[in-house]
């Protein structure tokens, strides 16, 4: 049976190819799936502490950066869609900054 191939007008790449190197994506998702199914097993066999420690030193990083992440963005995104003048600017950037330093007029000069 002989394969077809199509070419992407786009691309003008074959289809039935579409990795940068021609490779299929079909060897690709086997060699993941295979390599996810090997870590797997050797995740389930560990001593139970050792599965627990590994998982936290993986996990808490990473939930820890999609939290701030979602934070930031939220933050930016209210801040832009309110109206209201007296609202708080987002968090980072020179924000965060002392008023001094942001150059703000009456906070911290006038107390001197």
């Amino acid at each position: 049976m002989a394969e077809t191939y199509r070419r992407c007008p786009r691309t003008h790449r074959d289809t039935h190819h579409p990795g940068a190197r021609g490779v299929p994506w079909s060897t690709v998702l086997t060699w993941l799936t295979e390599w996810w199914d090997d870590v797997e097993l050797w995740l389930a066999q560990l001593w139970f502490p050792f599965q627990v420690t590994l998982t936290m030193v993986v996990l808490l990083p990473v939930c820890w950066f999609v939290a701030w992440l979602i934070d930031r963005v939220v933050d930016r995104t209210s801040a832009a869609i309110t109206r209201t003048g007296e609202t708080e600017p987002p968090l980072g950037g020179s924000y965060d900054a002392p008023p001094t330093e942001r150059g703000e007029p009456g906070r911290a000069a006038d107390r001197s």
